[in-house]
């Protein structure tokens, strides 16, 4: 589906709301919740998002590890310890697997379902923190 399938107002960006709706209509969260329970499990949701290359997302300064200040703004220094499960001072790609499934299940639940991976994943693309996605931004989610 393109940019102009999701902007449903066609006001050249897609708010949540959009993007939500959207999500639901594709085959993505189906195909990645393998026991077909309406649920991403753990492992289901790092299997399905393993193209969203999440540790690089966090990595601002590129050395392939995020450490305690890189996710300052994410979660705080009790969320850094918490993820950070091997107790090495930095974030692993499956530590930050965990922890992106931390932050997008909003219910606490250990499971993650249809509307909240929409509502994560919109936050993970919308770069400027301006609360709609623009074409670049929506494009960049849909690589690969």
């Amino acid at each position: 589906m393109s940019f102009a399938d999701w902007d449903i107002n066609r006001d050249d960006y897609i708010m949540e709301s959009e993007f939500t709706t959207g999500f639901s209509r594709g085959q993505w969260f189906a195909d990645a919740d393998e026991d077909k329970d309406n649920y991403l499990n753990q492992v289901e949701f790092k299997t399905g998002t393993e193209k969203l290359k999440l540790t690089s997302q966090w990595d601002a300064n590129g050395d392939g590890r995020v450490d305690k200040n890189e996710v300052a703004g994410v979660g705080g220094k009790n969320s850094f310890r918490k993820w950070d499960t091997d107790k090495d001072g930095d974030l692993n790609e499956d530590e930050v697997n965990a922890a992106v499934f931390d932050q997008w299940d909003s219910d606490n639940d250990n499971r993650i379902d249809q509307d909240e991976l929409a509502v994560g994943w919109f936050g993970y693309l919308d770069a400027n923190d301006d609360n709609r996605l623009a074409t670049a931004e929506f494009e960049n989610g849909f690589k690969g």
